[in-house]
């Protein structure tokens, strides 16, 4: 599964795509999947066609055209008696495909593709741990300030406490006026956010969540 984190800069080597065939590849879900086990690591066919749970006969294709694009190199030949084993890495640690190269006709059109599966990933979630507590669920019609009358999914008995559930999960929707510097503070504090629990999820213990954070200027008046 490819982690989709924007605008996040990762410390590594990354390749910018000018060809628009290796865009193609790279963008559609149907192709870059085969290109996933090789991606900033080395992996023979025989272990790739393992995880992607399909033949090496049927891997072969696609690898030979990830060498034609040129995305994928032979990193190193293990010799054994026998046929030698071929171990295969991509050209980069990352890509970047610019947009203008992209099927996506707008920018939120891109947005909804990249980051519909995630979302739909979290609902589910949620909705699966929810239907195992105890609290009463509906939706609370409210009216917070002035102007601004929200309504929400929620429980009766109001936000969890930090530690009362088991799986942890919450999810909140607020619009707030910021100024340039606060917009910026909290900006960057979410960033910081990110980084933390990616590198306390590098260890690989606990049951696996699923995290989103996300912030934009609407654009409206609410004054």
């Amino acid at each position: 599964m490819l982690l989709q984190m924007e605008s996040m800069v990762l410390n590594k080597s990354r390749k910018e795509v000018s060809d628009p065939e290796v865009a193609a590849f790279l963008t559609e879900a149907a192709s870059v999947r085969y290109f996933e086990p090789f991606l900033g690591q080395e992996c023979t066919l025989k272990d790739a066609a393992s995880q992607l749970k399909i033949s090496m006969s049927g891997l072969f294709y696609w690898l030979q055209r990830m060498l034609d694009l040129q995305i994928l190199e032979v990193s190193r030949i293990q010799e054994r008696r026998g046929r030698a084993i071929k171990h295969y890495r991509s050209v980069a640690d990352g890509f970047f495909i610019p947009f203008h190269l992209t099927r996506a006709g707008t920018h939120e059109d891109m947005l909804r593709d990249r980051e519909k599966p995630q979302q739909d990933l979290l609902i589910r979630s949620m909705a699966r741990v929810r239907e195992k507590q105890p609290q009463k669920w509906g939706i609370l019609l409210s009216r917070e300030e002035p102007g601004l009358i929200r309504s929400m999914f929620a429980s009766a008995d109001g936000p969890a406490k930090a530690g009362a559930q088991s799986p942890a999960s919450m999810s909140g929707w607020i619009t707030a006026h910021l100024s340039p510097a606060q917009a910026s503070m909290l900006q960057q504090r979410m960033q910081d956010l990110l980084q933390e629990v990616t590198l306390m999820g590098e260890a690989g213990e606990g049951e696996h969540y699923v995290l989103h954070v996300g912030m934009a200027p609407t654009g409206q008046d609410h004054s």
